[in-house]
C-alpha cells in the first residue's frame, strides 16, 4: 500500500516551526503571549501538517470580521462562518432592506469599535432559525442598537413547527438596544416562535409598545402530544428566560390606551424575571397567557405555563393588571409595583376560549400559585381574582380561586415564612425562605442585589408538605457568570452545618443542601456515613457541565430509610457515582423527562415493599446511562401468596404515550424481584453485559428475570445482548415460571446465556389490548437446563421447554444459530408461525462441550462465571451457525448503500445515549469483507465505507454493540460464545517512526498482517 505522507509545502512550514518556537521561548516579551494565541498558532501548524481543513474547527471556533455593518458585508461574513464561529460587525449605521436569515448557530456581535446601529428598511431585521435542529448549536446576538422603524426586529425560530424536534437550549440575546417599533400587532422587538430556549438578558427595550410576542403558531395539539415539546417543568431550562432587561418609555399600545409587555399563545411558555419596567400607560394586562380557542389542526392550543417573579414595575398613577391567565400553570410571586393606583392578577375565561377536548386537565388554568407581590416594596399585596366559565373533565366553573389558582387571599391559599406550618390543607402552598416576606427591597428589578431565595412547598395530603418548586439558576447558566465549584457533605464532621460554605473544612451536613445549591458544572463529594436525606437536585446540568454527586475517594456512602435514594424529576445531565442505598421506599426514580443522566458504581438493595417498582425510569425519560450498578431485593412473595414488585422498570406498561427510550443499562447485576427483576416497557433501549438471577429468596420463592410488556405504539425495538439470565425459580402464586418473558415486538435478543430456570428459557406472550411477542429476532443465544426443579406435575409439559410461544397472536419470530442443551424439548406452544434456521440441539446433535456446566446449579448464585457455557475445542457447535440475512436481489455492485432481505437483525448505534453503543459491524459475502453500519432505514443499510457484493450474498454480524468480534472461522458458532480458533495474529511494520529527509513529498510503508485490519495514519 502506498500513499503520500507529507507534502512539500508542509515540510517547508515544519522546517520553520522550530525556529519560531525557539524564538518565542528565548524572548521574554513573547513568552508572555496569552496561551490562546499560542493555541491558535498550534492549530495553524496542525492544519499545515495534516492538510485537513476541518481540523481547525475541532480545535477552536473562528472569528470573522465583517467589512462594514452593511447587509451585504454582514451576510458575506455569516456565509463564511461555521457553527459556533463568531461574526464581529464593526461600528457604524446601516439600513437593511432585507431580512438577515441566519440558519446556523453563530455568535453575531456588534459594537466592534463603537456603536453598531441597524435600521430596518423592510420586513423583520433578523430571523434565526437553525437548519439543523439535531445539532442544538449555540446562538448569540449581542452588542447592537436596532431601530425597528415601525416594524419587527428579531424573529426567533420558525412559525408553526410541528413536533417532535430536538430542543434548542443555547440561545442568548443580550446587551442590545431595541427601539422605535410601531403600534401594530406585529411591531415587536422579539417574536418568539417557541422553538428555541435560552435567555434574553440585559437588553433595553426603549419606546417599544408590545415589545415581545410568544406566539408559536403551531395549530392543534402537536406540541401537547409529542415529546420533548410536551415536557413542562417549572424551574427548569425548558423556557426562554427574559431577565435583567429594561423596558422604558412605554407610552401605550393601541393609541396609548393600554400597555402590554408580552403575551403567550399557541402552546406557549415563558419566564419573566428580574426586569425593570417603566410603564407610562394603563395596563389591561401587562403580561398574559391565552387559552384554548377551538379544536382541530388549525386551532389555538392552550399555553403550558409561565413564571413571573422579581420584577420591578414603575407605574405612577396608572392602573395595572400585572398578569392575566386563561390556561395552563403559573407561578407569580415577589414582584413590586411602585404605584399610587391598583395592581392585580386575574385568571378568567374569554368569550373566544373553549374547554379543551384533549389534555383537558393540563390545558385549563390549574395548579397556579400567586403570592407576595406587593405595591411599593412593603405595601399592600397585589389583588387576585378568578372568573370561571369553563366546564370539563368533571370540573365546573374553571378557573376558581382556592382550587385552580392559589393566592394570598384564597382558601386554601399560600403563605410565606421561615418555617413550615405543622398543619396544612391539600393543595395549600408555602414559600419557605430566610428572606423577608414583607419587604421586597433588593430583590426586584434588573440585576437585584439579593436575588430571591427559597422553595415552594405544596401540601400534597392533609398535613403533608412536599417540596414543589425552586427557581431556576440565576443568572441563567448561558450567561457564563457562574464558575463550577466543588462542595463537600460530611455529616460526621464536628463542624458540619448547612449554614457552612460547603468546603472540605466547613462541609454541609445534608445532601438536601447540595440539592438546593448545585448548578451546572458543580460537584459535591459526599463523605462516609449513612444519610437520611436523598439526591433530588433543584437544577439541571448541561452537556458540557453536568452536576455531579459522588462519594469522596473510596468512602462508603449509604442513603437509608427515606422515600427516595435518587429522585431526578425532569432533571438533565446529572452524574451520580459511588452511592449506596438500602431500605428506601423507592431507590432510583428518573421521571418526567429526566434525560442524559449517568448512574454509575451505585448499589440499591432491599427496598421496602410499599412500591411496585423499587427503581424506575418513566415519564418519557430518555438517554440515561446506568453502568456497573447493583439493583436487588425489590418486592416480595407476600404472606398471602402474591408475587409483588421488581427491582428496575424502564417505561410504564400502563401508558401508551410514555416514551422512555434510548436508555442504556450495562455491566450491572440485578436480582431478587418479587414478580420479575427487570421490566422493559419502552423502545430503543439497550440492555447488555448484565447478570440477572432470581433464585428462591423471598419465602423460598423466586420468579422470572426479565418481563417486556406494554402497548404496540411505544414498546419493542430494544437490544438485549450478552447478558446472563439465571436461576428463575418457582414463584409463590404459580406452579411454574420461565426465565425471560417477551410480549413486545421487533426486539433483538442475541448472545445471551439462559440457564437453570424452573420452566422455559424464553417465552413469548400476548395480552388483549396490548402488544404481543411477535417479529423478534432471537439469535446466537445459549439455553441450558430448562425445567430445573419443575413441579413433577408439569414435567414434560408445554412449559418444560427451552422456548415457549405462549399465545396464538405470537407470529413472525425468527430463531437462528441458538444452542440448546439439557432441555426436555426445544420448542413448544404456537410454533407454526415462527421461523427456525441453523438451530443446534445438543441433546440430539451432540454434546456442545461446555467448559464447566453441570445440571446441578452451584451453591453461590452470585458467581456470574458459573455455569461456564463457553465452547471447547472440538465442539460440534463451532461453525454450526449460518447467515442472518442476504443481500437483496438486484443489489449487485458496490457502494455505501446496501439493501438486504431483512435488516431487523442489526442496530445502528442509536438505541442508547450518544457515544455509548457502537453501530454493528457486518460481514458481507465472505467473513473477511467487513464494514460498519452507519444507519438503517427499512431494509436499506447505509455503510461507513463502500464495499462490493453480489445479490444473494450472506450477511453475518461481525462486531456487536460494544465492538466485540463475534465471527471467527468460516461461519458463526451456534450459541452465545464464539470460539477463537485462529492463532494470534502475525504483524510486521506497524507503527513506523522516523524523520523524512527535506524535500520528501511521498513515501511507501510496508505493513503486513494475517488479520482483518484498518490502516490509519497521522
Amino acid at each position: 500500500m502506498s500513499f503520500p505522507i507529507i507534502f512539500k509545502w508542509q515540510l517547508i512550514f515544519l522546517n520553520k516551526w522550530h525556529i519560531l518556537c525557539d524564538y518565542i521561548l528565548k524572548n521574554k516579551k513573547l513568552r508572555r503571549i496569552k496561551m490562546v494565541a499560542i493555541r491558535k498558532y498550534i492549530a495553524l501548524f496542525m492544519l499545515f501538517l495534516y492538510g485537513l481543513c476541518t481540523y481547525v474547527a475541532e480545535i477552536h471556533a473562528d472569528t470573522h470580521i465583517a467589512v462594514s455593518c452593511s447587509y451585504a458585508d454582514v451576510s458575506e461574513a455569516i456565509a463564511a462562518a461555521s457553527p459556533e464561529d463568531t461574526v464581529l460587525v464593526p461600528a457604524g449605521s446601516c439600513t437593511w432592506n432585507s431580512t438577515l436569515e441566519i440558519s446556523t448557530g453563530i455568535n453575531l456581535i456588534g459594537g466592534n469599535g463603537g456603536t453598531t446601529t441597524i435600521t430596518r428598511g423592510s420586513g423583520p431585521l433578523i430571523n434565526y432559525n437553525p437548519s439543523d435542529y439535531s445539532a442544538n448549536y449555540a446562538f448569540r446576538l449581542s452588542g447592537f442598537r436596532f431601530d425597528a422603524n415601525g416594524y419587527r426586529i428579531l424573529d426567533l425560530g420558525t412559525y408553526s413547527k410541528e413536533a417532535p424536534f430536538t430542543l434548542q437550549t443555547k440561545v442568548r440575546v443580550d446587551n442590545n438596544v431595541f427601539t422605535n417599533s410601531g403600534g401594530d400587532v406585529k411591531g415587536q422587538a422579539i417574536w418568539n416562535y417557541g422553538t428555541l430556549y435560552g435567555v434574553v438578558d440585559n437588553n433595553t427595550f426603549d419606546g417599544i409598545n408590545y415589545p415581545i410576542a410568544n406566539s408559536y403558531g403551531v395549530g392543534g395539539d402537536s406540541w401537547w402530544s409529542n415529546s420533548p415539546q410536551n415536557i413542562f417543568k417549572h424551574g427548569s431550562a425548558y423556557y426562554l428566560y427574559y431577565e435583567d432587561n429594561l423596558f422604558t418609555n412605554m407610552s401605550g399600545y393601541a393609541g396609548g390606551a393600554d400597555n402590554i409587555i408580552m403575551d403567550g399563545e399557541y402552546s406557549s411558555r415563558y419566564v419573566f424575571r428580574y426586569n425593570s419596567v417603566d410603564n407610562d400607560a394603563p395596563s389591561y394586562s401587562l403580561l398574559e397567557m391565552h387559552g384554548q380557542q377551538g379544536e382541530g389542526p388549525a386551532s389555538m392550543a392552550a399555553s403550558f405555563g409561565a413564571e413571573l417573579y422579581g420584577n420591578q414595575i414603575t407605574n405612577g398613577s396608572n392602573t395595572m393588571t400585572f398578569w392575566k391567565q386563561r390556561s395552563g400553570q403559573s407561578l407569580v410571586f415577589f414582584n413590586n409595583a411602585t404605584t399610587s393606583s391598583g395592581a392585580s392578577n386575574t385568571a378568567y375565561t374569554s368569550t373566544v376560549c373553549t374547554c379543551p377536548v384533549n389534555y383537558t386537565s393540563l390545558k385549563v388554568t390549574h395548579n397556579s400559585y400567586w403570592f407576595n407581590s406587593r405595591k411599593n416594596l412593603t405595601g399592600a399585596l397585589f389583588g387576585a381574582s378568578a372568573t370561571g366559565g369553563l366546564n370539563g373533565d368533571g370540573i365546573e366553573n374553571i378557573p376558581t380561586l382556592g382550587r385552580d389558582v392559589f393566592s394570598d387571599n384564597s382558601s386554601p391559599g399560600i403563605g410565606c415564612g421561615s418555617a413550615l406550618p405543622e398543619t396544612c390543607d391539600k393543595n395549600e402552598g408555602y414559600w419557605l425562605t430566610n428572606q423577608s416576606c414583607g419587604d421586597l427591597t433588593g430583590m426586584v428589578g434588573a440585576n437585584p442585589a439579593t436575588p430571591i431565595s427559597g422553595m415552594l412547598y405544596k401540601c400534597t395530603s392533609p398535613n403533608t408538605w412536599t417540596a414543589y418548586y425552586t427557581p431556576y439558576t440565576y443568572p441563567h447558566p448561558l450567561r457564563g457568570e457562574a464558575q463550577a465549584m466543588d462542595y463537600y457533605v460530611d455529616q460526621n464532621h464536628p463542624s458540619a452545618s448547612d449554614e457552612n460554605t460547603g468546603t472540605i473544612d466547613l462541609p454541609w451536613k445534608t445532601i438536601t443542601k447540595a440539592n438546593q445549591t448545585l448548578t451546572a458544572g458543580d460537584t459535591v463529594y459526599i463523605k462516609a456515613g449513612t444519610y437520611n436525606s436523598y439526591i433530588d437536585p433543584d437544577n439541571s446540568g448541561t452537556p458540557s457541565a453536568p452536576i455531579t454527586y459522588r462519594n469522596y475517594e473510596t468512602d462508603t456512602v449509604t442513603i437509608s430509610g427515606v422515600s427516595y435514594a435518587i429522585y431526578l424529576n425532569g432533571s438533565d445531565y446529572i452524574s451520580i457515582q459511588g452511592i449506596n442505598a438500602t431500605n428506601c421506599t423507592r431507590f432510583l426514580y428518573l421521571v418526567n423527562g429526566a434525560n442524559y443522566n449517568i448512574i454509575k458504581n451505585c448499589s440499591f438493595d432491599d427496598s421496602s415493599v410499599s412500591e411496585w417498582s423499587a427503581s424506575q425510569i418513566k415519564g418519557s425519560s430518555q438517554y440515561n446511562w446506568i453502568q456497573n450498578c447493583q439493583f436487588s431485593k425489590g418486592g416480595e412473595c407476600s404472606a398471602g401468596g402474591s408475587d409483588n414488585g421488581l427491582v428496575l422498570e424502564i417505561g410504564n406498561e400502563e401508558s401508551s404515550s410514555d416514551l422512555s427510550n434510548y436508555n442504556l443499562v450495562e455491566d450491572s447485576t440485578l436480582f431478587h424481584g418479587g414478580h420479575h427483576v427487570l421490566g422493559l416497557h419502552g423502545r430503543y433501549n439497550t440492555i447488555r453485559n448484565n447478570y440477572f438471577h432470581n433464585e428462591a429468596w423471598s419465602r423460598n420463592r423466586g420468579n422470572r428475570t426479565l418481563c417486556s410488556t406494554g402497548y404496540v405504539a411505544n414498546t419493542g425495538y430494544n437490544l438485549i445482548e450478552n447478558n446472563r439470565f439465571g436461576y428463575a425459580a418457582r414463584p409463590c402464586d404459580a406452579p411454574t415460571v420461565g426465565n425471560v418473558a417477551i410480549s413486545t415486538m421487533y426486539n433483538i435478543f442475541r448472545y445471551n446465556m439462559l440457564y437453570h430456570h424452573n420452566a422455559y428459557g424464553i417465552g413469548t406472550y400476548g395480552y388483549s389490548g396490548y402488544s404481543n411477542g411477535s417479529y423478534n429476532k432471537f439469535y446466537n443465544n445459549t439455553i441450558f437446563n430448562s425445567g430445573y426443579n419443575i413441579d413433577p406435575e408439569y414435567e414434560g409439559g408445554s412449559e418444560d421447554t427451552a422456548v415457549w410461544f405462549g399465545h396464538s397472536s405470537n407470529t413472525g419470530n425468527v430463531l437462528k444459530n441458538n444452542l440448546y442443551y439439557e432441555n426436555y424439548q426445544v420448542y413448544a406452544g404456537y410454533i407454526g408461525n415462527q421461523t427456525f434456521v441453523n438451530e443446534f440441539d445438543g441433546d440430539t446433535e451432540g454434546d456442545p462441550l461446555f467448559v464447566n456446566a453441570s445440571t446441578t446449579p452451584p451453591e453461590d448464585k452470585t458467581d456470574s462465571t458459573l455455569p461456564n457455557l463457553d465452547l471447547q475445542s472440538g465442539s460440534p457447535a463451532i461453525n454450526a451457525g449460518g447467515a442472518l440475512t442476504t443481500v437483496a436481489a438486484a443489489d449487485t455492485g458496490s457502494g455505501t448503500s446496501l439493501v438486504v432481505s431483512d435488516a431487523g437483525y442489526f442496530q445502528d448505534g442509536t438505541w442508547a445515549p450518544s457515544g455509548t453503543v457502537d453501530a454493528d459491524w457486518i460481514a458481507v459475502g465472505t467473513v473477511g469483507n467487513i464494514v460498519q453500519i452507519s444507519s438503517i432505514s427499512g431494509n436499506t443499510i447505509t455503510l461507513s465505507n463502500s464495499i462490493s457484493r453480489q445479490d444473494g450474498d450472506s450477511v453475518w454480524l461481525y462486531k456487536d454493540s460494544d465492538g466485540t468480534i463475534v465471527l471467527y472461522g468460516s461461519a458463526p458458532d451456534a450459541g452465545a460464545y464464539e470460539f477463537l480458533q485462529a492463532s494470534a495474529p502475525v504483524r510486521s511494520g506497524g507503527s513506523p517512526t522516523g524523520t523524512l529527509p527535506s524535500g520528501t513529498t511521498s513515501t511507501t510503508l510496508s505493513l503486513s498482517t494475517n488479520e482483518n485490519a484498518t490502516c490509519r495514519y497521522s
